[in-house]
């Protein structure tokens, strides 16, 4: 499959696309009444906050995979908190408060990639190593991320190493970090 061609969300269709793929690529199905909701809370935070750290890979004329993030969680949070809209976060508060320090100290930035299902195989590595880039030339330590186990995987093999887990009803959540030093 030939390389994606990556750059930013240019346009309102681009985010809803990016809207669009976060539905199709959740962990559990998103009912029918709640997927624009559902895409909503999860993309509309980095649109707003986060712009300039938001990626698209393109292929066949379409919005193929997404990179949404950010340099610094620390100010992402507070900015979304503050004034909304704000992100779900879920299970992720769960992990104990010296974690959660730990990754906004030395994994300050953070990440969330999904791609179409048709469109994997190096979508998504090219999309974090762009964003990886990016995040070492603003001079950022690392970047964390927090995920299910399907993708653990993906992200041990781009160097990623994992620094907390924690159950969370059946499935597990998994804290991950990368220095970027």
């Amino acid at each position: 499959m030939p390389a994606p061609i990556l750059d930013r969300p240019k346009s309102p269709d681009d985010w809803s696309q990016l809207r669009e793929i976060c539905v199709e690529t959740a962990a559990r199905e998103v009912a029918p009444g709640q997927r624009e909701a559902f895409g909503r809370l999860w993309i509309d935070p980095y649109r707003r906050w986060a712009p300039g750290w938001a990626y698209v890979a393109r292929r066949d004329g379409r919005v193929a995979g997404y990179l949404t993030g950010c340099a610094s969680s620390a100010r992402f949070y507070a900015a979304s908190l503050a004034f909304g809209p704000r992100p779900r976060l879920g299970s992720n508060l769960r992990f104990p408060a010296a974690l959660l320090a730990r990754l906004l100290w030395s994994y300050p930035a953070h990440l969330h990639v999904n791609v179409r299902a048709a469109y994997r195989g190096g979508t998504g590595r090219a999309l974090v190593e762009r964003f990886e880039a990016d995040l070492r030339a603003s001079g950022a330590a690392g970047l964390h991320v927090f995920c299910g186990a399907a993708p653990v995987g993906f992200y041990l093999k781009l160097g990623f190493r994992e620094l907390g887990r924690l159950q969370a009803g059946p499935a597990p959540i998994y804290a991950l970090g990368k220095s970027l030093r």
